[in-house]
């Protein structure tokens, strides 16, 4: 073939492969693909990616794409093809995030709330001679209970002396604080093993008071200068001024209060709502609670009923009855942020949203979300942010969050054998009680 004729075919092959390319690269531009397992052109979709760490490497099926901007710390990862992608975020010194997520035609999928926590997490010793320690409800007051049943605050100032402490008490079992977090409730055993309850004004250590009104009762709510308690079927309140006791309920088989002045109780297996200053009482509930023996909860609004051993129960109001909400294995821990509930069950962990989700788990408020299950029993948990929670299971001490699209990334925070702990948000560090020691974790980034 003469070389002038192989030129031309060389021309027009090129020439067919340029008008060929140049619709394909119309389409690349416009946002479309060829599917060819479905033999058609479909739309583009895509990816946001942001993480707490900026200038983050970002993998999409081990390609690496891009670093998240160092100001807004995200990345938009555009023109994919409707399909699944392994995404990975990493940077030195953080551990990686891995997740497989699906890519829809003309829609960008999110994951703008990865949080990379440092590949070392380091404790140090924060207090010694520490039994247990106790919060208050918005977690800024905590009290230590040392070996010798002293109570100190985290000032140091000494609540209660052993000396005086070993007078009443052969062993502290719990406190609690009274709204303004300065008076406390102490419940432990004296010795002769009874249960007994002593009032103390953490500002007056000469105010502890034995309150013998609470002998024997059956659980209580503390107000702010009164005590709420149920005593056989009676729900009475004893007032800490006057020293004196009113009854508020004659028929009561539980009770539960939101905000100081609102009773909610169980009247002949019927719910009621009673307000304490104008005494207006309604029925809430139609149909009677099947249950024999059980705990009223007031859970960030939510009304429950626990029935300490294998359930738990919630107040539909729209249909006016307790509805089954979660089996339990005998032990109900949870935390509470302004939109969701994490709870814990024993061995799984669940989410209840407060309102509705787009992401990343597009459901409606009241959803209850799977997270988790475990072979070993979870002892408490605690939010780490609005996406992250740390929990205590095997005497270890784990972050995981919460999207739970494809697999959960979660690991071990430390290698202590830790009993009880709690997240100081202000100061970005966890506390941990170990053995008879108190640890301190490094500082998190916000």
């Amino acid at each position: 073939m003469e070389k002038s004729t192989v030129k031309k075919i060389a021309f027009f092959v090129l020439v067919l492969a340029f008008f060929a390319t140049i619709p394909i690269l119309i389409l690349n531009v416009q946002g479309y693909r060829f599917d060819f397992e479905k033999m058609k052109l479909v739309e583009t979709g895509g990816l946001s990616i942001k993480a707490s760490a900026p200038e983050v490497n970002v993998f999409v099926d081990g390609q690496y794409k891009n670093k998240t901007s160092s100001f807004t710390k995200d990345l938009l990862v555009q023109n994919l093809a409707p399909d699944e992608y392994k995404i990975r975020v990493e940077k030195a010194g953080y551990r990686a995030w891995e997740k497989t997520l699906g890519v829809e035609e003309k829609k960008v999928t999110k994951a703008e709330s990865i949080y990379l926590f440092p590949e070392e997490i380091s404790f140090s010793p924060h207090k010694e001679n520490v039994k247990n320690f106790f919060l208050s409800e918005d977690k800024k007051t905590i009290l230590y209970l040392t070996e010798d049943n002293q109570i100190i605050s985290s000032k140091d100032d000494i609540i209660l002396g052993s000396a005086e402490a070993k007078k009443y008490f052969s062993k502290i079992q719990e406190i609690k604080f009274f709204a303004d977090e300065e008076k406390i409730l102490i419940k432990g055993t004296n010795s002769q093993g009874r249960t007994v309850y002593y009032y103390l004004d953490t500002t007056k250590p000469s105010s502890l008071a034995y309150l013998k009104v609470l002998e024997g009762i059956e659980d209580y709510a503390l107000e702010e200068q009164s005590i709420v308690y149920k005593s056989k079927n009676q729900i009475l309140r004893y007032n800490l001024t006057a020293k004196t006791s009113e009854v508020i309920k004659t028929k009561a088989s539980a009770f539960a209060m939101k905000d100081y002045y609102s009773i909610y109780a169980i009247e002949d297996k019927i719910l009621t709502r009673t307000n304490l200053l104008s005494k207006n009482e309604e029925t809430l509930s139609e149909k009677p609670l099947e249950l024999d023996e059980y705990k009223l909860l007031m859970i960030s609004d939510k009304i429950f009923v626990f029935d300490g051993s294998s359930s738990l129960h919630l107040f539909n109001e729209s249909k006016k009855e307790f509805e089954p909400f979660l089996k339990t294995s005998g032990n109900i821990n949870y935390d509470i942020l302004p939109d969701k509930i994490i709870f814990s069950n024993g061995y799984e962990l669940w989410l209840l949203l407060l309102r509705d989700f787009e992401t990343p788990f597009f459901q409606k408020s009241g959803a209850l979300v799977f997270l988790s299950r475990f072979s070993s029993k979870i002892d408490s948990l605690s939010w780490f942010n609005n996406d992250y929670f740390l929990y205590a299971s095997n005497s270890n001490l784990l972050v995981s969050e919460i999207d739970n699209r494809d697999d959960i990334n979660a690991f071990i925070v430390s290698d202590l054998a830790i009993t009880k702990f709690w997240f100081d948000e202000k100061e970005k560090t966890i506390y941990a009680l170990s053995g008879n020691k108190i640890y301190a974790s490094n500082k998190f980034n916000p």
